[in-house]
């Protein structure tokens, strides 16, 4: 029963869909009793009710298949808790693979499963006819097992959630429409409604696809788009009981399981329809869509030859519901920028059931400052303010469907909403062979293809070679670039990174949060009495924010973003020293870490010495000057028999170089869960964990990353970040495992396959 609107609570919550319930119920059980959930219509509606209620565990992201196995793990308990059943019913899942590509895939899931604690088997035809006996199984070359999936009704699972959050002490508001936020000082004090007005300590929005709407009110970005969904009901059918595992079969976009008897089919279409939230009639709440079987019906051909008995099968209806996505089709959990006390849960992509347990990352970061699962990749402030624009949500939300059912390779990426943010050097880049991939919407090379290579493992090859024997050329652009500046900038830099950088040097800093977990790691470089930050795209939003929140009270110091306003160049190689004298550029007398003016053909610029030696240098550039200074290095570089050697090279050969050089990344080898010793950042403290490299010999089969480390046989860790070294047909990882275990007995699982490893000599916390 919903309750009148109270004039004040500690927590609103925005949307009584499993999201928001989910969050309430944590809040309360983090002991914050004084939460009031505010729902539009009734509890449970717009996306919640229509959902297919699969609970799934089988993910290729750590932090998502965490999410999904917390999940999993409560419901006995909010079971208990509540007094009543959800609908759990633990039928298992199984993944189809049609082909060996796909059975990698699936495999590698099932590596992954292992450290998460995750149990998945690799199965035969023969053994999904028996789980499955009405399926055709005849073109499989095997398939993914996961006995602890199943299902829940989507409808009694939030009603839990909200039942014992209300025994705790939240109340329910229903059919109160929000229509503004009060903020005051940068923080937001309540919510108006039509109802009346609300004062409050936090919010969060977890109103589904009408959050990016609802944020909008407070200034707050919410990059989500809905999408138009389908399902298909059929009546009962002979053969189909309660138990069979719910399945799917990515090949061809499809996925099911059993309801009251008969079949419940979905795709994940190409070409999704986006659905504006202008034609959904204000009043929707428990409504659908029309259906559309011009949408819909080319994927039940693929349907019937997976289930034969669908071809004669009655259907009961085509179900067509909005579902909202993210760009990247990760979840939106976290703290909103630029808005103290504002929190997002949002953006589910067609998983909000098997994803409730975001309800308990926001509480948890809430009230305790930060949550047991590494949610850093499903960050907000992840996407650049561009990214949320009508037009590119409308048009990326087209593929996002399809997307998750995609193989993953490098350079494989969205095709729709490109080139929103390009570098001064684009076309150049382009012209020369540039294979693109976006990082925060920034277009970024990842490999050049020329006359002499052709595919990624080829290029690759080449660049490599040109940056150990020659000279690469590495366009950087697309890395945040934040100047600190004012009187205070220094003081600010000593409380954020517990230093203040050297004078005249650049150096890497390492921001580290009250755990000790790394926030950002940029190098600082000397900029008009002030420091230029240089950091990761994702950082565009998040590394200010951060900022913002943590340095001292009433300091003077600015924050101002000119990653827009400039160019960077990187030169990697033995002749890379060489190559900037002929250009005219004076590096003469610089030591590690020095940055000078310098004048590069006609232009003038920044540059900055990386290397010990000769072979690793940055340029800063004004972006209008990027592409003079771009052909008086290409006019110079020649070919490897005339001139300098100078080729192009993209991402993955940086990221090669990088692992090789034992370099560790933030977002990838550590983060806010990681702390600066045991990334080996700072002197060794006594945690159980140390950053450490290794490699292998490796021909064919390359590494993904989150490939699981293995210690005498046993799981010690998960792959943070993986290359491929084609000059010396090595692969390099990187990942967290126990301190002091020694140099042997380490190995990879490769996709099943446990290959030996061995301490790479350059890298890592411990040698």
């Amino acid at each position: 029963m919903s309750e009148a609107l109270p004039a004040q609570a500690q927590v609103v919550v925005i949307g009584a869909g499993v999201t928001g319930c989910s969050a309430a119920y944590h809040l309360t059980r983090l002991g914050v009793k004084d939460v009031v959930v505010i729902e539009r219509h009734q509890l449970g509606c717009g996306t919640t009710w229509h959902s297919a209620g699969n609970i799934t565990l089988l993910e290729s992201l750590p932090s998502l298949m965490a999410l999904f196995r917390r999940t999993r793990r409560m419901i006995p308990e909010l079971e208990k808790e509540a007094g009543q059943s959800v609908g759990w019913r633990n039928c298992g899942r199984v993944v189809l693979a049609r082909s060996e590509a796909r059975l990698d895939d699936l495999r590698r899931i099932r590596s992954l499963g292992r450290v998460m604690g995750v149990e998945v088997e690799i199965i035969g035809p023969e053994e999904v006819k028996k789980k499955f006996p009405l399926m055709r199984t005849d073109d499989l070359v095997g398939a993914a097992w996961s006995p602890g999936d199943g299902r829940v009704n989507p409808t009694d699972i939030t009603a839990a959630y909200m039942r014992v959050a209300r025994q705790r002490g939240a109340r329910l508001v229903e059919d109160t429409k929000v229509t503004g936020f009060a903020v005051e000082g940068g923080r937001v004090t309540g919510v108006e409604t039509d109802k009346g007005n609300i004062s409050c300590e936090s919010v969060v929005l977890a109103a589904g696809l009408w959050s990016r709407r609802i944020g909008a009110m407070a200034g707050v970005r919410v990059p989500l788009y809905a999408a138009e969904h389908f399902y298909v009901l059929t009546k009962p059918i002979p053969g189909v009981t309660p138990d069979l595992p719910v399945f799917r079969d990515p090949d061809a976009l499809i996925y099911g399981r059993e309801e009251v008897g008969g079949l419940l089919v979905g795709c994940f279409d190409r070409g999704a329809k986006p659905l504006p939230l202008e034609d959904l009639p204000e009043d929707f709440a428990f409504g659908l869509l029309s259906e559309d079987w011009d949408q819909f019906g080319p994927y039940m051909p693929g349907a019937i030859e997976r289930i034969p008995a669908l071809e004669t099968a009655e259907i009961r209806t085509l179900l067509n519901g909005p579902e909202s996505f993210t760009p990247d089709g990760l979840p939106l959990i976290g703290p909103a920028p630029g808005l103290e006390g504002f929190w997002v849960a949002a953006g589910m992509n067609s998983g909000g059931i098997t994803a409730s347990s975001s309800g308990a990352v926001v509480a948890e970061w809430l009230v305790e400052g930060e949550s047991e699962i590494d949610t850093t990749a499903m960050d907000l402030r992840r996407f650049a303010p561009a990214q949320n624009g009508e037009r590119f949500l409308k048009a990326r939300v087209s593929e996002l469907p399809s997307f998750h059912f995609d193989i993953h390779s490098p350079g494989h990426d969205f095709q729709t909403g490109r080139g929103l943010r390009r570098s001064p050097l684009h076309d150049r880049m382009a012209a020369a062979g540039a294979v693109f991939a976006a990082a925060t919407g920034y277009e970024r090379p990842v490999w050049f293809e020329t006359g002499t290579a052709e595919g990624w493992e080829a290029c690759l090859a080449e660049e490599l070679a040109a940056a150990a024997e020659d000279v690469a050329l590495f366009d950087l652009s697309s890395i945040t670039k934040l100047v600190l500046t004012g009187p205070d900038t220094s003081a600010v830099l000593t409380a954020l990174a517990g230093t203040a950088p050297p004078d005249g040097l650049a150096t890497s800093l390492v921001m580290t949060n009250g755990r000790g977990g790394i926030e950002a790691a940029p190098m600082a470089v000397p900029w008009d009495g002030g420091r230029l930050l240089l950091d990761l795209p994702e950082q565009l939003v998040r590394l200010p924010d951060w900022i913002a929140r943590n340095r001292p009270a009433d300091s003077r110091c600015a924050c101002i973003d000119l990653t827009g306003g400039l160019a960077l160049i990187g030169l990697q190689g033995p002749k890379a020293g060489e190559l900037l004298a002929a250009t005219g550029a004076g590096r003469d007398g610089m030591t590690l870490g020095e940055s000078r003016m310098i004048e590069i053909g006609y232009t003038t610029g920044r540059l900055v010495r990386l290397g010990a030696g000769d072979d690793a240098w940055l340029l800063i550039l004004p972006a209008e000057m990027a592409v003079c200074a771009h052909e008086a290095l290409t006019e110079a570089g020649g070919t490897a028999g005339d001139g300098f050697g100078l080729r192009h090279a993209g991402h993955l050969a940086a990221e090669a170089l990088r692992l090789d050089a034992g370099r560790p990344a933030w977002g990838l080898d550590f983060g806010p869960k990681v702390t600066a010793a045991e990334a080996g950042l700072a002197p060794a403290d006594g945690r159980g964990r140390a950053l450490r490299a290794f490699s292998f010999p490796a021909e064919s089969a390359k590494p993904m990353g989150a490939e699981p480390i293995l210690k005498d046989g046993k799981p010690a860790g998960l792959v943070s970040s993986a290359a491929w070294l084609p000059t010396s047909g090595r692969a390099v990882v990187m990942g967290l495992v126990p301190k002091n275990s020694g140099e042997d007995g380490w190995t990879i699982d490769l996709r099943g396959e446990e290959i030996a490893l061995r301490p790479h000599p350059a890298g890592g916390a411990e040698s």
